[in-house]
């Protein structure tokens, strides 16, 4: 073998390192971004400006497992590394009356896909402001 063939074989070699990194790189990424983000919050001034007898409340949204889902598989996966947080906890800053408006406004087909299973979590503090 010559020099030159073990130069061509090292690129080769190398060239197919970088692409895997790469596309390692690329499907953590985007794997990441499936999830919902961890904290969402409706601006509290337009709220009570909307609708000032509202209320603004901060609740702890908790997500449960769904097994054959892309999104709960990448929420396992980061949520399993202690440098990530735990992505099944979200919190959500809701203004209660455009929510209601929001809520009223779905068609009868659509609201039965949101019903859910109660679950019993640990105690969280929530907070609600009043107008």
């Amino acid at each position: 073998m010559r020099w030159q063939d073990v130069v061509i074989v090292r690129v080769i070699l190398f060239s197919a390192f970088v692409s895997q990194c790469w596309s390692v790189a690329i499907n953590t990424k985007d794997d990441y971004e499936l999830m919902p983000p961890l904290f969402e919050y409706e601006n509290v001034t337009n709220c009570f400006e909307q609708y000032p007898t509202s209320v603004y409340c901060v609740v702890k949204t908790v997500l449960t497992p769904k097994e054959d889902s892309k999104v709960w598989y990448a929420i396992e996966k980061y949520s399993k590394n202690p440098s990530y947080h735990e992505h099944s906890l979200l919190d959500r800053g809701l203004c209660v009356d455009a929510c209601v408006n929001l809520v009223n406004s779905l068609n009868s087909s659509t609201i039965p896909t949101f019903d859910t299973t109660r679950i019993t979590v640990e105690p969280y503090v929530g907070v609600c402001l009043y107008a």
